[in-house]
């Protein structure tokens, strides 16, 4: 195989990757947009679709992570099974019955000839495990990020409760202010005398 070729199967693959990587992304980046950067600010009502959708989206995410995950192992045990195949007639081939023992070829020998013998049919095993790994490991990392939103939308949450409440006292007080401000009666004063 050339150069050329590694490199053209190495970019279509990568290409396939990052396909996967960004259609996972954006799939779950919609809910994780709570802030309006327009306003500058979060909505409340964002924050509790948000912790609503929440167990939904982890729940998506834990079964895409398993299938990835089966998918993986299917693509490991295919593999196995097309090596110890190739790993069998091989070393049928380069140590036959009628030769002594102690002049076979090493298992470390007959897996180098193996590997160059079927080149392009191991690498494209390669490729396959390599891929099915990582977009297993990639959705594991997705999973690990979005069980760590659960705490922020919860901080988010908590503090914008605090701040909807500060807020809520602070309109009293203006209101009480503004009204006896506004007041045309004079306030009463008593003189307290102590005796």
């Amino acid at each position: 195989m050339c150069i050329r070729d590694r490199y053209v199967r190495s970019v279509y693959y990568d290409n396939k990757y990052v396909e996967f990587v960004q259609d996972q992304i954006q799939k779950y980046h919609r809910y994780s947009q709570l802030i309006n950067y327009n306003a500058g600010e979060i909505n409340p009502e964002a924050i509790n679709t948000a912790l609503a959708q929440y167990n939904d989206i982890l729940l998506m995410l834990i079964s895409e992570y398993n299938r990835l995950k089966a998918d993986a192992h299917d693509v490991e045990v295919e593999y196995q099974i097309w090596w110890d195949d190739k790993f069998t007639s091989m070393r049928r081939q380069l140590n036959p019955p009628d030769i002594v023992a102690s002049k076979w070829l090493s298992k470390s020998e007959i897996e180098s000839e193996t590997r160059a013998q079927y080149s392009k049919e191991y690498r494209e095993w390669q490729d396959k495990l390599f891929q099915a790994q990582q977009k297993k490991a990639f959705l594991g990392q997705l999973l690990d990020s979005w069980k760590k939103m659960d705490s922020i939308l919860i901080t988010i949450s908590t503090n914008l409760r605090a701040e909807m409440r500060s807020l809520s006292l602070d309109n009293r007080l203006m209101y009480k202010k503004e009204e006896l401000a506004s007041s045309s009666t004079p306030i009463r004063r008593e003189k307290i005398i102590k005796k």
